[in-house]
């Protein structure tokens, strides 16, 4: 959240919660942690971004099982943009890198 809110995005949420019966956190949709509205350059017009977060030995696993989702598709249509942003530190800088993999069907 703290990586979009610095790219300007204010409109933001966690879409994750815990189920306290089940005793597991629990995805929008089986695989969306954040849920992003972000405005065109413009300022007209919005879209949807859902983003899965992981870290970056996960990042392979997290695209395969959105792209096994019953889900995705329909997300897609509604013109919502899908993806995994994964976590890393640098072994150089010691700071962590973001990557951001579009996941498509």
């Amino acid at each position: 959240m703290a990586e979009l809110r610095r790219r300007g995005v204010n409109s933001v949420a966690i879409t994750e919660h815990w189920n306290h019966f089940a005793k597991i956190r629990q995805d929008l949709f089986g695989f969306i942690d954040i849920l992003a509205i972000i405005p065109d350059e413009s300022g007209t017009h919005t879209r949807f971004l859902a983003i899965q977060t992981t870290t970056g030995d996960h990042s392979a696993e997290r695209v395969a099982k959105i792209k096994g989702s019953i889900h995705l598709v329909p997300i897609l249509k509604t013109g919502c943009r899908v993806e995994v942003w994964s976590w890393r530190k640098s072994k150089k800088t010691k700071k962590w890198e973001l990557r951001e993999t579009p996941v498509s069907p």
